[in-house]
C-alpha cells in the first residue's frame, strides 16, 4: 500500500470535492469523513498545511479561493465532528483555518478573514486537552483581529458579540 502521505494527498482531493459540492451538508461530509477515520490522526494537520500551502501557491486566485472556502468550511465541520480523537480534530481544524489566513487576508477578503479569526478564536477559546493561558491568549488575539474588521460603526451587531467573546476569555484564567 502506498505511504500515508500518498493516501492523505489523494485523499485531501476527494474530501474538498465532498465539502463543496455537498456545500458543506453536515450529514454527507459526516458520512464521508467516519468512512476515513484511519486517515483523521495526529499527522494530519501537518500533511494539510504542506498539501495545502503548495496547491495554494500555484493555482490561480479563483481555484485558491474556492479551494479556501471548501478548507475554511471543512474546519468548521470538523470543529464538532463527533467521532475520532476530539483534540486531533481540533488541531485539523486550526490548521485549516491557519491554512486559510493566506488567501482570506484582511486586505483582500475583509469579512472573511474577520470571520475565519473568530471561528479559529472559538476553537483556541474551546480547547480542552492542553489548554493553557496561551490559547486563551490566541482566542483573545484572534477575536481583536476580527474586530479590524467588526468595527462598531460598521458592524455593531457582531462587535458587541466580540466584545461578548473577549470578555469571556478575559474571565477565563
Amino acid at each position: 500500500s502506498p505511504p500515508p502521505f500518498k493516501v492523505e494527498f489523494f485523499f485531501f482531493d476527494e474530501l474538498f470535492s465532498v465539502v463543496a459540492e455537498s456545500n458543506a451538508d453536515r450529514e454527507i461530509v459526516y458520512k464521508f469523513l467516519k468512512n476515513k477515520l484511519h486517515l483523521l490522526h495526529d499527522v494530519f494537520p501537518i500533511v494539510l498545511e504542506k498539501w495545502a500551502s503548495g496547491v495554494l501557491s500555484f493555482w490561480s486566485p479563483d481555484e485558491a479561493k474556492r479551494l479556501a472556502i471548501a478548507i475554511y468550511n471543512f474546519s468548521l465541520l470538523i470543529s464538532s465532528f463527533p467521532l475520532g480523537n476530539q483534540a486531533t480534530n481540533l488541531e485539523i481544524a486550526i490548521t485549516g483555518h491557519k491554512v486559510v489566513s493566506s488567501i482570506f487576508t484582511i486586505e483582500a477578503y475583509p469579512e472573511r478573514y474577520a470571520n475565519n479569526q473568530i471561528n479559529l478564536g472559538a476553537i483556541y477559546g474551546n480547547r480542552t486537552e492542553g489548554k493553557s493561558l496561551d490559547d486563551l491568549e490566541l482566542a483573545i488575539e484572534c477575536f481583536s483581529n476580527a474586530l479590524n474588521v467588526f468595527t462598531y460603526k460598521d458592524f455593531p451587531e457582531a462587535w458587541a458579540r466580540l466584545q461578548f467573546r473577549l470578555g469571556i476569555a478575559h474571565l477565563y484564567p
